[in-house]
């Protein structure tokens, strides 16, 4: 079997038909000829050229005929491996939606929490499959051992277990954060023996798996992912109407992985960043009062920083008791760094993400009251609410007591009217998320996947339903984007419309300097600034 690159199927070199082999063919298109022309004289030009001329050579050139393999039925089964929160829901759902879904895990309590059909081994499952394989991959990108240092790769172990059942159109959904280029070298080594990798960059957070759905960027040939499209509208991410909105094709094989895990997350690493630092500001304002703070992220849901991000900081300051334990050790990273060699890669600036991922790697080292750690405590909380991630325990909480007899407040140094310090602030978190996103942006369009303007603003129409950076900033560079609209027009004309300046962003920087709170990320979004 060797595969067509135009996406049609698979071509059986064994069944290619010469002209030679059917005649039939050959004197039906004779006789259209005839018609065709209506001059005699080419019945004998004809005659002696098929007595002449090589059939078999001329069906070596030109004419052949070939069999392609079908794509086949519907979807209706398949085998899900990896059952942590986010793939428990996403069986759950697929499974309430008529599929049969037989869940894949080593540990035995997540096969009991899903039920019905499940399997210790990918193998086992795929013996009671017994039309297309389609399998459902949801692993980490690498697994390290704590006790020797030594890595491995969960995804390639995985296929080289079952490549041997494999069979020419069966397909491999890898819905994880996957590293693109090793996405690459999986579908080529697949591609050979007729198999489909799909990557399926899968964002939302776990809950949303079991909630309103999720959000889907896809990598891979076109065929395989109509096949695969009623999976996606089942898990996807529901509007308003009811439709299933939160996912798309966006390109060749890797692309999928590429959008999500490297520039999708690292826009996500700006995005935590640039609010928390702007929040342990208000913070120290508000004298540590999380209430206030609370109150008002909420209020600025009406604005240019609507999001599931202000939601998130919303819920970390919703349970106060429950935040005053979270201590500053934020984990992750790998993501940011990602973007940050795909930048170097591409030549993009990557100043934003730069220093989100260096927070995240000086948290492990900080004191819960050093300057930083309040809002590395925000980004950690954050990230907990957003995907059940771990955060380290503090073994004595964090009152606003204990922040302001080492932290002190903002009495004295803040002489603005209230509204106006409000004011200035919240624009520079604004400034951040277009720097973030706009670093983003250029990832993207200087990437080989060859992603223009329309594929730009698709991405931003499936990244509005259900990702973890759905925004109002989103929103708006969907509708740039679909009018053929720069980037530079796009960052331009939404900093023009909220007014944000060089002056009013100086000040937040120098106030930020006076109350001895780092800002990396604001300070790496001011180039964006003109005098």
């Amino acid at each position: 079997m060797e595969y067509d690159d135009y996406g049609k199927g698979f071509i059986n070199k064994d069944k290619i038909i010469s002209i030679s082999e059917g005649w039939g063919l050959q004197f039906f298109i004779f006789v259209l000829y005839l018609f065709w022309r209506k001059m005699e004289k080419f019945f004998l030009i004809l005659v002696v050229g098929m007595i002449f001329f090589s059939p078999s050579d001329l069906s070596r050139e030109t004419f052949r005929r070939v069999r392609r393999e079908p794509m086949g039925e519907p979807i209706k089964e398949l085998s899900f491996v990896g059952l942590g929160r986010m793939g428990q829901g996403m069986a759950k759902r697929l499974r309430a939606q008529g599929f049969r879904v037989i869940g894949v895990d080593i540990n035995q309590e997540a096969r009991e929490e899903l039920g019905g059909e499940t399997a210790t081994s990918l193998r086992e499952a795929i013996s009671q499959m017994p039309g297309r394989k389609v399998i459902w991959l949801m692993l980490p990108h690498e697994i390290r051992d704590e006790r020797t240092g030594a890595t491995k790769k969960p995804v390639d172990e995985t296929l080289s277990e079952i490549k041997d059942l494999l069979k020419p159109g069966d397909i491999i959904i890898d819905g994880g954060n996957i590293y693109y280029k090793d996405t690459i070298r999986r579908a080529e080594e697949l591609k050979k023996i007729g198999v489909y990798l799909l990557d399926v960059g899968t964002s939302g957070g776990a809950r949303a798996a079991e909630e309103r759905g999720l959000c889907f960027m896809v990598g891979g040939d076109k065929k395989a992912y109509q096949l695969i499209e009623p999976l996606l509208k089942a898990l996807a991410w529901i509007d308003e109407k009811g439709i299933p909105q939160g996912y798309g094709r966006v390109g060749p094989p890797g692309t999928g992985h590429y959008v999500k895990a490297v520039v999708h997350n690292s826009i996500e690493y700006g995005f935590f960043q640039g609010l928390a630092e702007i929040l342990e500001i208000l913070g120290k304002y508000f004298s540590w009062d999380i209430d206030k703070l609370r109150d008002l992220v909420e209020r600025a849901q009406n604005g240019p920083l609507s999001s599931w991000t202000l939601s998130l900081a919303e819920e970390v300051f919703s349970d106060k008791k429950h935040f005053e334990k979270i201590g500053p050790k934020i984990g992750g990273g790998e993501y940011g760094r990602w973007g940050m060699e795909a930048g170097k890669e591409f030549e993009v600036d990557t100043s934003v993400i730069a220093s989100a991922v260096k927070v995240r790697e000086d948290s492990l080292n900080i004191s819960p009251l050093s300057p930083g750690a309040f809002a590395d405590r925000i980004i950690a909380g954050m990230r907990f609410y957003m995907g059940g991630h771990t955060y380290e325990e503090l073994e004595t909480p964090i009152t606003p007591e204990m922040l302001i007899r080492v932290r002190g407040t903002a009495e004295g140094i803040v002489k603005d009217r209230p509204e106006d310090f409000i004011d200035k602030v919240l624009k520079a978190v604004v400034l951040v998320w277009l720097e973030a996103l706009k670093e983003g942006y250029e990832l993207m369009l200087k990437s080989p996947f060859e992603i223009d303007l329309k594929i730009l603003s698709e991405i931003n129409r499936i990244w509005k339903n259900g990702a973890v950076i759905r925004s109002y900033l989103v929103e708006q560079a969907e509708k740039y984007f679909r009018k053929g609209k720069s980037m530079a027009e796009l960052i331009n004309e939404l900093l023009s419309e909220y007014k944000i300046d060089l002056m009013q962003i100086k000040y937040v920087l120098e106030v930020a300097d006076r109350l001895n709170i780092p800002v990396p990320a604001l300070k790496a979004s001011m180039q964006n600034l003109k005098p």
